[in-house]
């Protein structure tokens, strides 16, 4: 959905909140335009995770509830600065799988 999400943050070298907003956002993105194009499966995959976004078949994922749980992810997560980089796209997909599935 274009315009309806923040701009993306540029990443680069920047620092831990930095990567962490703009991985998240981004597999917010691929998550939006999936259920745009009429992706109809359920099974989403998202930039930087081998494990697909799993939404239950009635149901679709709306911008307010994904930012909200992004917020809350990212909330838990930067406390943590320790985690490692690689692994967040993958943590932020389980997090929206747990959270979206219940």
């Amino acid at each position: 959905m274009k315009g309806c999400c923040d701009p993306v943050i540029e990443s680069g070298k920047g620092d831990y909140l930095s990567e962490l907003k703009y991985t998240t956002q981004n597999i917010i993105r691929a998550v939006l335009d999936a259920q745009k194009s009429g992706d109809h499966t359920k099974n989403i995959k998202v930039p930087l995770s081998t494990t697909p976004l799993r939404l239950p078949p009635t149901r679709e994922g709306t911008l307010s509830e994904l930012r909200r749980l992004q917020r809350q992810f990212i909330s838990i997560n930067k406390m943590h600065a320790l985690l490692d980089m690689s692994r967040v796209a993958e943590l932020f997909v389980e997090y929206l799988n747990h959270n979206l599935n219940n």
